[in-house]
């Protein structure tokens, strides 16, 4: 993931510096937040499918997805009727069933394009002078054990389109959703306490130096902040995981036991407690 970050790092550049620009159009402010889903959605896309997609195409992936994620949300009382009696929801609940058909439908008129695209045998995987290897690369040649015996389905044994727009809609959600949010919590930390933004700063500046000027307009920012750097930047790192320990974009913590009875910062941990 390291190499293939340091890779996409022009990519990421070019997302900071539309925000920048964005930033001078609009005196009065902009949210960041949507530009964090954005340029993560964009990033985890070009890792999916070796392509870099236009803003609108984004943004109607993302609302596309997101539509199905709240019909399909669970704990819904419908959804549960739909999932445990199929048959009895689909006469009860016609118009919910209809609704989930047509947001499938969609998410895979969106996907397949790109899926099926002339770029999955001569793909458009260069960024820069590297070559990446898509997701979706690696779905092309798996194979389930099973579907060995199944290979006279017409499809070879391997995944059908079905199966693969939905891996890679998974791939998509659960790879935004985690880093956007846990990238929106650390500027919020960063934002509320100024002295350790500072420090961060600096450290950054000191390794990399000051930040270049504006590229003319129509010309790509390139990055100036190569991977070696990142290991320098001890404080950063610091940071990105602390923010991590605080705020752990999955739902669930797993709990840790101690040893032996410990004293930590005045607080008592005991042997037979569990911690999360």
């Amino acid at each position: 993931m390291g190499t293939l970050l340091g890779t996409l790092s022009p990519f990421l550049f070019g997302w900071s510096h539309r925000l920048q620009q964005q930033q001078q159009k609009e005196a009065a402010g902009i949210k960041v937040i949507d530009h964090f889903e954005q340029a993560m959605f964009s990033l985890f896309a070009l890792m999916c499918f070796g392509k870099k997609l236009d803003e609108h195409h984004i943004i109607d992936i993302i609302s596309k997805l997101r539509r199905r994620l709240l019909i399909t949300q669970p704990g819904s009382l419908r959804v549960n009727i739909l999932c445990i009696f199929p048959r009895l929801g689909k006469i009860l609940l016609i118009y919910k069933w209809k609704e989930l058909l047509q947001t499938q439908k969609d998410v895979a008129q969106l996907l397949l394009p790109l899926i099926n695209s002339d770029s999955r045998t001569e793909p458009e995987r260069l960024v820069g002078e590297n070559e990446i290897v898509t997701y979706v690369d690696t779905l092309l040649n798996l194979q389930l054990p099973g579907r060995k015996l199944e290979a006279n389905n017409g499809n070879g044994g391997k995944l059908t389109d079905k199966e693969m727009v939905s891996m890679c809609s998974e791939f998509l959600n659960t790879g935004t959703d985690t880093t956007y949010i846990a990238l929106q919590w650390i500027m919020a930390n960063l934002v509320k306490y100024p002295h350790i933004q500072r420090k961060l700063y600096d450290e950054i500046i000191s390794v990399v130096g000051p930040p270049p000027p504006p590229p003319p307009p129509g010309v790509e920012l390139e990055s100036f902040i190569r991977e070696d750097d990142l290991q320098n930047m001890s404080y950063l790192k610091a940071v990105v995981l602390e923010g991590l320990r605080r705020h752990s974009p999955a739902p669930f913590v797993l709990p840790h036991r101690a040893k032996e009875e410990v004293q930590l910062q005045g607080f008592n941990y005991y042997s037979t407690w569990c911690h999360c």
